[in-house]
């Protein structure tokens, strides 16, 4: 009769670990793969900025600018520029 009782404290402590694990596991990926989700689209919206920026820069130090500044003698001899 003892040995009976102590196998069945043991089985309802081996189910309620078991449901420990479970739910532990359940608020891990809860919590983890949301987390994970966010992470990877702040990264991509960062990335994207990135390149975004780096052809700005590209596109900047590609541009050819002719300035040309001359005296106007109509306007009351002022200089007058004009950009290219």
């Amino acid at each position: 009769m003892i040995i009976y009782i102590m196998h069945k404290k043991r089985s309802h402590k081996a189910v309620s670990n078991i449901i420990a694990a479970i739910i532990t596991i359940v608020i891990l990926f809860t919590i983890i793969v949301p987390l994970l989700l966010y992470i990877q689209n702040a990264n991509a919206l960062y990335n994207s900025a990135v390149i975004e920026r780096r052809e700005l820069d590209y596109y900047r130090s590609q541009e050819d600018l002719e300035v040309h500044a001359y005296e106007d003698l109509k306007d009351n001899n002022k200089i007058k520029v004009e950009a290219y």
